[in-house]
């Protein structure tokens, strides 16, 4: 069992931990946001076929990066 020491510093943690999670998620969101925008923005201006266009959206992603935030493992230690 904890002393009351104890368990405040791993209900601290816990928030930390809480509140990480929720930034991670919000991250994720904001990445997908992004993809989506710029899959539609693509669609709308689209010249060639639908088997280009679906092969240029989810061919390799090798060939197309996404750009990413830091994980919470790279943010300084003050940040999220």
């Amino acid at each position: 069992m904890l002393d009351p020491s104890g368990v405040r510093d791993r209900y601290q943690q816990f928030a930390v931990m809480a509140r990480q999670l929720l930034a991670d998620f919000r991250q994720v969101e904001e990445n997908f946001r992004t993809l989506d925008r710029r899959v539609r923005e693509k669609l709308a201006g689209w010249q060639g076929s639908k088997g280009d266009l679906v092969d240029d959206v989810l061919g390799s992603p090798a060939a197309k990066p996404v750009p990413r935030s830091p994980t919470r493992d790279e943010r300084p230690a003050n940040s999220g």
